[in-house]
């Protein structure tokens, strides 16, 4: 076949040459694709990655003001709590200033100054819950009988000179002839007094009443104090204090039937009749409005401390004005417990003074207040005479005990009861007063 020139130029040149570019044309579009392809690809994986960091960083922004929100509310709680505290540490100062106050007032300067202190009546440190001039001791006329009759047994060693046979003589002698206030007051729980008054009886006529009731009466009575809670918080506290139980238990029985008149000893009858007349049954008064386990304020009237000359304007005497230091003794919390515990080697333990045979009686009730009130003269003075009269009343046994030795012990008793019974009041403020 004949073909022109032109057409024998295209068939071979031109077309092999449109052929060769069309396929670099192509394969460089394939490759574009390819590479728009990446790219796209690339800028979805950016984008994706960007929205990714955005959300992260959006939801650390979040939480970071959620965090900051919660520190500037426990900030503000954190101080609202401070103020709070403060307040109410404020307060409790000021209730605490106005309680010293009223105390003074109402307790202490009422108080009325009384020669020769075993003469006055004797209770327990509620003082029976009476409106009137008392004398308190830790558990009364029977917690101090068992304080002192425990150190006697302690130092002689035994207990064998102290039993139901001879136990009731003694007694009856030691309140009668030796012990000279007028009256012990032992408080009553109403329970007993109803038993009483079911019978026909009288709390100053209880011999009157039948065997039966009368026994029913001493083991109640044995029982819960005679449903004295503070006598009751005390006794259930002696083992700790290795005061002995069975001593106590034969110090109420004896008691109980010196009230009762229920022995027929001759020789004492006249003693036992005193003795009597002296143990007398106190019952809540129908007026009394507090609440009788729960005293706003304990009240310690001690014996003055021989201080040094410079040290005198300091003291607590409360004779002239009120001194600074007349404030509650703060009990340590349990944190402040190994603090305070370093410091007692740094307190300065100063002497007593020689005191006269005075006591300040006063009245632990009134229309606003109640108080315990403990006499630490009077709370001595009795243990010592006890003592003094087991080692002259028990002659032969004692004969070889050194009374001195007795009154030690019987201190040192006395002390730790009273340390660790208050310890159980540590949420009530005491009020310490040296005056005898």
């Amino acid at each position: 076949m004949l073909r022109e020139p032109g057409e024998k130029a295209l068939i071979g040149h031109i077309v092999p040459w449109i052929y060769s570019n069309t396929a670099e044309a192509y394969e460089e579009d394939n490759d574009m694709d390819e590479l728009i392809n990446e790219l796209t690809m690339l800028a979805e994986e950016q984008i994706f990655n960007d929205h990714d960091n955005a959300l992260k960083k959006e939801k650390e922004r979040r939480q970071k003001k959620i965090n900051d929100e919660r520190r500037k509310a426990e900030e503000l709680r954190l101080q609202q709590e401070k103020l709070r505290k403060e307040k109410e540490e404020q307060k409790k100062k000021e209730d605490l200033q106005k309680l010293n106050a009223d105390v003074d007032q109402q307790i202490i300067e009422k108080g009325e100054m009384r020669n020769e202190i075993l003469s006055q009546p004797i209770t327990n440190i509620h003082g029976n819950f009476q409106a009137k001039p008392t004398v308190g001791v830790l558990g009364g006329l029977i917690g101090q009988l068992a304080i002192s009759l425990t150190a006697a047994i302690q130092t002689l060693g035994n207990d064998e000179f102290l039993n139901e046979k001879t136990a009731y003589k003694f007694f009856a002698i030691l309140v009668s002839d030796i012990l000279k206030s007028e009256s012990y007051e032992l408080f009553l729980a109403a329970n007993l007094e109803k038993m009483v008054l079911e019978k026909g009886g009288k709390l100053d006529e209880l011999n009157l009443l039948d065997e039966e009731t009368t026994e029913r009466f001493i083991e109640e009575y044995k029982a819960t104090s005679g449903g004295d809670g503070l006598l009751n918080k005390f006794v259930n506290s002696f083992d700790k204090y290795g005061i002995n139980n069975e001593i106590l238990k034969l110090i109420v029985n004896s008691l109980m039937r010196i009230i009762f008149l229920k022995f027929t000893d001759k020789a004492i009858q006249g003693k036992q009749g005193n003795a009597r007349k002296k143990l007398k049954f106190m019952t809540l008064p129908e007026n009394f409005t507090h609440d009788p386990n729960k005293p706003q304020a304990i009240v310690r009237i001690r014996i003055p401390l021989n201080r040094s000359q410079d040290e005198e304007g300091s003291q607590n005497s409360k004779e002239d004005n009120p001194p600074e230091d007349n404030k509650d003794i703060d009990i340590p919390q349990e944190e402040d417990k190994e603090k305070e515990e370093n410091k007692e080697e740094d307190v300065k333990v100063y002497p007593e003074l020689e005191y006269e045979d005075k006591v300040l009686a006063v009245t632990p009730i009134t229309e606003n207040l109640y108080v315990y009130v403990t006499h630490q003269a009077a709370a001595r003075e009795l243990r010592n005479q006890i003592c003094e009269f087991v080692k002259e009343h028990y002659e032969d046994e004692f004969a070889d005990v050194n009374l001195e030795d007795m009154l030690k012990k019987v201190e040192e008793l006395a002390v730790t009861a009273e340390n660790d019974f208050m310890q159980m009041f540590n949420d009530i403020p005491t009020f310490d007063y040296e005056k005898n």
